[in-house]
């Protein structure tokens, strides 16, 4: 058996990181969101999550595929763990660099299981991560607003 098939070996990760922040049904993203770790670390799996903030009770609540993820490793390198190619804002500028919240759970809606080593040369890596409405938010609200949360479950590298 291979052990770096994660979908058949369990994998200990003893400490969990979340990035949460408001999304309004009136903006088109969230404020950037810093996830700063403490030292290198292998993040095992993601959990993505939304809960009820305010707004219209009458509009619905959104789902995981509602919302687009960014997620940047260093800005100053442009480096991201999030990536969408098939799509061109209305404006013109370009693609956008996210990808549905959704995708971050598994099949059966469990922790997407990842196997990503940050700040293996040093230091205190961090990540940062924007929230967006997939829908152009033009002539809405279209949803109420939402919480927006990712949780990181990681190992340190160094073991402990």
């Amino acid at each position: 058996m291979n052990v770096d098939n994660y979908a058949l070996v369990a994998r200990p990760a003893p400490y969990s990181y979340e990035g949460q922040t408001p999304l309004l049904a009136t903006e088109q993203e969230s404020p950037n969101v810093r996830v700063p770790f403490p030292r290198p670390m292998l993040i095992v799996s993601a959990y993505p999550s939304i809960a009820v903030h305010g707004g219209n009770d009458a509009l619905p609540m959104p789902t995981l595929d509602d919302i687009l993820v960014k997620i940047e490793v260093d800005t100053g390198n442009e480096r991201r763990l999030t990536s969408r190619f098939d799509s061109t804002v209305t404006n013109g500028i370009g693609n956008l660099p996210n990808v549905t919240l959704g995708s971050f759970r598994d099949t059966v809606g469990g922790a997407r299981v990842m196997h990503y080593e940050l700040g293996a040369e040093g230091g205190r890596p961090e990540l940062q991560i924007t929230f967006s409405w997939k829908r152009d938010i033009t002539g809405g609200p279209w949803f109420q607003d939402v919480f927006c949360g990712l949780c990181f479950h990681v190992q340190f590298m160094d073991g402990r």
